[in-house]
């Protein structure tokens, strides 16, 4: 651009400047279309994204529960009683083999 393009005598400014003006008025209606598009499609963006990220929370907890074994109804003893009755068995074994012991000898 020239100089005279970039600072117009003041007869020229005058007489483009409703036109100019128009223009830019354009420019900024096209530009606000324009982000107006941009943040709808932000919002169905964002409103997919969050549709998927159910969608893959629904899909673990599934798979946890298919991978987690199934709890009986009727449970029986709890692990701390099993363990409690092995510990008695093995000390009436051990009682048990030191009266064999000091019977033999």
């Amino acid at each position: 651009m020239t100089d005279s393009e970039n600072n117009p005598a003041p007869e020229q400014a005058q007489s483009d400047a409703p036109l100019d003006t128009r223009e830019a008025l354009i420019k900024l209606i096209a530009l606000a279309k324009g982000i107006d598009q941009g943040q709808n499609a932000g919002l169905e963006a964002t409103g997919m994204l969050r549709e998927e990220v159910a969608a893959v929370h629904g899909l673990l907890a599934h798979l946890i529960e298919i991978l987690t074994p199934a709890q009986p109804e009727d449970e029986g003893p709890s692990l701390r009683d099993l363990i409690t009755l092995m510990i008695q068995q093995q000390r009436e074994m051990a009682r048990l083999l030191k009266e064999l012991a000091a019977a033999v000898g």
